[in-house]
């Protein structure tokens, strides 16, 4: 009975505490998590900066940033020094290869979550001369003019990725998920 008395009020309180840690602690779990793969995305990026960048490297690193860019606007909002820090590395990642459109599609996807439309353009833009093929960057960019205002650039890049081949069906069903007005800007 004496050992039952001494374990039982430890297990409780050791209950209480964890729980009491999830309750109070969920954004510092939440900071952990996303701190962690920072430190992920800092880390393949300093292997490829070493070692060159192989493809599951590559993918790697692409899907850490994805997941932090995500992660940055769903649970932080619209911090501008976070989306720097994702920004930075990106810059880094893009020195070690010039070519690769897709950072500089996450460069431009980092900017249209902090709401910082013209800037993402310019980075969609720069991946469009990489792979006019990618649907995403399209889509990105067509949204981010739409939402500046800018409708006649929206109807010239619509018919540029449709030049380039893009799905047009996709493209409509796509934009129209951002609630892009489709009448404004297609292609007449």
């Amino acid at each position: 009975m004496f050992a039952q008395a001494e374990t039982e009020p430890d297990t409780k309180i050791r209950t209480d505490i964890y729980d009491g840690l999830l309750l109070v602690l969920p954004k510092e779990a939440e900071k952990i998590e996303t701190n962690k793969l920072l430190s992920n995305a800092h880390f393949s990026l300093e292997e490829a900066e070493k070692n060159g960048w192989s493809d599951k490297k590559r993918s790697v690193f692409q899907e850490e940033i994805r997941v932090l860019i995500k992660q940055m606007k769903q649970k932080y909002g619209i911090d501008k020094e976070r989306f720097q820090n994702i920004r930075n590395l990106l810059d880094r990642a893009i020195a070690t290869d010039k070519a690769f459109y897709d950072f500089y599609h996450m460069k431009g996807l980092s900017y249209f979550c902090a709401e910082e439309y013209e800037e993402a353009v310019k980075w969609y833009e720069k991946a469009v001369e990489h792979n006019s093929k990618y649907f995403w960057t399209w889509v990105d960019m067509i949204t981010c003019l739409f939402r500046v205002k800018k409708l006649n650039g929206a109807t010239k890049k619509v018919k540029l990725a449709i030049k380039a081949n893009v799905d047009e069906n996709n493209l409509r069903i796509e934009l129209s998920k951002f609630k892009v007005n489709i009448d404004k800007i297609w292609p007449k």
